[in-house]
Order: structure tokens, then sequence, then C-alpha cells
């Protein structure tokens, strides 16, 4: 019986707007991601989701299932992205906001701007 293997990694902003940057870091992150070696691999801090998919490319994750946030209208949030690699289907996504979270008792709260979202 083979072992399942779920990882998880925080990308630390990954980003490929700043095309010089990313030349230097996509062969470095590229080695990271193949030693991982993950069955599902959940990921943190996905700035663009092009970023993942150049880094993906030409390794066992390619064709992997993905799942990552969106907002409202369907579309990958600007900054810090979560997303999902599985090596098996991804039946159903279910992305928490808000409506978990009460605002705090001790204040009146307004407003409340969650940034981190879970899947």
């Amino acid at each position: 019986m083979n072992p399942l293997t779920i990882a998880t990694w925080n990308m630390e902003n990954l980003d490929d707007r700043d095309n010089a940057s990313w030349i230097v870091r996509k062969p470095i992150l590229k080695r990271m991601l193949e030693r991982i070696n993950a069955d599902i691999l959940m990921l943190q801090e996905i700035n663009t989701i092009s970023a993942l998919v150049d880094l993906i490319s030409g390794t066992k994750y390619e064709n992997f299932e993905f799942a990552h946030t969106k907002t409202e209208a369907g579309i990958p949030y600007a900054l810090r992205n979560l997303g999902i690699l599985s090596k098996w289907p991804i039946v159903d996504v279910k992305q928490y906001l808000h409506e978990l979270v009460l605002p705090p008792m001790w204040r009146k709260v307004t407003a409340i701007l969650m940034e981190r979202i879970c899947m």
C-alpha cells in the first residue's frame, strides 16, 4: 500500500509580475516543489495564478486538479490566494469568508474585513 502524502507550503507572495525577480525565483521554487512530491498540496500566498501555472509546468503537478480562492466575481484575489493541487478529483469547493466569524463583543464593529480565507 502506497502512503498518502499531504503537504502545505506558504509560497511567500508567489508572483510573476516582476519578470526579473521571477526568472531568478522560479527555478529555485521548482526544485523545492519537486522535492515535496505530495499527493495533495495546499498552498498559501499565491498572488498570481499564472505564476503557479508556470511553476508547475513540466512537473508531476501539471495535471493535478486545482482549486483556489475566488472573489464574489469568480476571479482570484489580487493578493494571497489559497490553492489546492490534488492528484485526485476535487469534487466540491466551499469557500468560507466572514460568515463563521462573529465580531468581538467588547467593541462595536461596523465592518469586518478579513484577508485570509479558508477553503
